[in-house]
């Protein structure tokens, strides 16, 4: 059974900390506003999720923001060697955002892009990533999850069972080795 793993940049990959920890560095040209993005990330960290999206039971995805911005969304696979990761784009996402709107007319009408409302539109592609593709268990990492209203029965809280990992990140810090730790625990997991 192949597993996706869903993978937010900002707080996950790309850390905001200065820490000295974020020991990989690079700046992705953002061509809409003329300027560059820097991105940080530790090395050894990466390495780690590398092996663990090469894994032949798991397929990865992008479930980021950056995917409004494919050409810059291109660059940063390149730059932290993670091509080829499934991403959903028109006309599967819409959303108001820095980089404009992507329209889709299979979306409800109330998706918005506020990470604290119920309706935010990562959900929805959470749900499309996992049923277009048939995929059974899933895991998704961001630092955002938990955020939205919805009490403790909201279904995107994190935490884990048999089908799901929600898994929200250190957004100063970036993905950390616990993480990754929970995240190979469960992919291991048979039942």
């Amino acid at each position: 059974m192949t597993v996706l793993v869903a993978l937010d940049v900002d707080g996950v990959l790309n850390g905001f900390s200065k820490n000295p920890a974020l020991d990989g560095y690079a700046e992705i040209h953002d061509p809409a506003n003329s300027r560059d993005l820097p991105i940080k990330w530790r090395k050894n960290l990466l390495e780690r999720m590398r092996m663990i999206l090469s894994r032949p039971d798991v397929t990865g995805a992008w479930l980021t923001t950056w995917l409004m911005a494919p050409a810059m969304l291109d660059e940063l696979e390149h730059v932290l060697g993670l091509e080829g990761l499934l991403e959903l784009r028109a006309p599967y996402l819409t959303v108001e955002m820095g980089w404009g709107k992507v329209p889709n007319p299979l979306l409800p009408a109330n998706v918005n892009s506020n990470t604290h409302s119920p309706n935010w539109w990562k959900f929805h592609a959470w749900e499309a990533l996992l049923d277009l593709n048939n995929f059974q268990r899933g895991a998704w990492l961001d630092d955002d999850l938990g955020r939205a209203k919805g009490g403790p029965g909201n279904k995107y809280t994190p935490g884990e069972s048999f089908d799901r990992l929600l898994l929200r990140t250190n957004p100063q810090a970036g993905m950390l080795s616990g993480d990754l730790d929970k995240l190979e625990s469960w992919l291991d997991r048979t039942e």
